[in-house]
């Protein structure tokens, strides 16, 4: 838990930029040039692990979000490790870096939003664990798998939740400025949607998932139903701002939740990976020694 919160902590104030996508796009490649260069034995090995790597939009979903479906530009990073134990079953853990937004400053004609003036934004980290159901079967290798195929996803884990309140252009971190017995620094979460792929060649797979994220708090944004707070205690201004916004609360017990689109690309790991290396070279050059190459001229 503790080392959880030290990696939300470590990117809560780290600007998104385009250096993640890029070490991305680097890691991807390497790997690829790792695949191609297997040779024939490593080739047709079974491999059920795989890795993953995605990139995408989260979009928010509470008190302070604006009414009707959209799709937000938010952006969500996402590291993920699989296996597959079952030709229709697979199990996966995921790391998922994501940021919320929104204010009732886009409100449209609210009188009661319109006095709260809650901005907030929140940069989390969350840890799941998920289950995968095919809708076509794996059956075989691994590079037998078939070309496209779909899949379901359910799951739970936690995620931290470290929302700020903005206030004349500064961004204050809610838990700091008020102690709300009701904010929660780490809240449960429970994932569930739908994903795809297309199978690229024998290593590779590119997808798309659509995931939304069920939480059990009401204050991913700060204030919820549930606000008793004595506003007089607070003295300096953005004190007062944030305070008033979060006694003012809101006028639903929903819970929040926030949803993932994501653009995700697989690699299947050879088994070679998890094994001595130096054994590995041993054998490799027993196979060199019975190979009929050595014996041409």
């Amino acid at each position: 838990m503790q080392y959880i919160l030290y990696l939300d902590k470590l990117f809560n104030n780290y600007e998104v930029d385009m250096n993640r996508l890029l070490y991305l796009i680097v890691i991807l490649l390497f790997f690829q040039d790792v695949g191609f260069s297997q040779g024939f034995y490593t080739r047709f090995r079974e491999r059920k692990f795989s890795v993953m790597g995605g990139v995408g939009t989260s979009t928010y979903f509470g008190d302070v979000a604006v009414p009707g479906v959209r799709v937000d530009l938010t952006p969500a990073f996402e590291l993920k490790t699989q296996y597959r134990f079952y030709k229709y079953t697979t199990a996966r853990v995921s790391i998922t870096n994501y940021t919320l937004a929104a204010a009732d400053a886009v409100a449209d004609e609210d009188y009661e939003r319109a006095k709260r003036d809650h901005t907030f934004r929140a940069n989390n980290f969350e840890f799941t664990a998920q289950i995968l159901l095919y809708l076509l079967p794996l059956e075989g290798n691994y590079y037998k798998r078939p070309k496209f195929n779909a899949y379901g996803i359910a799951g739970g884990g936690f995620s931290t939740n470290n929302p700020k309140a903005k206030f004349e252009g500064s961004w204050y971190n809610i838990n700091n400025v008020v102690h709300n017995s009701y904010q929660k620094i780490i809240v449960p979460v429970v994932p569930f949607g739908v994903g795809g792929y297309y199978k690229i060649n024998p290593f590779f797979n590119i997808g798309i998932e659509a995931v939304y994220r069920k939480l059990f708090t009401d204050f991913v944004d700060g204030i919820g139903s549930e606000s008793e707070l004595d506003t007089s205690q607070f003295v300096l201004p953005e004190q007062e701002h944030i305070a008033n916004s979060v006694a003012i609360g809101t006028h639903t017990d929903k819970k929040d939740g926030y949803f993932l689109l994501t653009v995700n690309f697989e690699y299947y790991i050879s088994p070679l990976v998890f094994k001595n290396p130096a054994r590995r070279s041993q054998r490799n050059m027993q196979r060199r020694r019975r190979s009929p190459m050595r014996y041409r001229k």
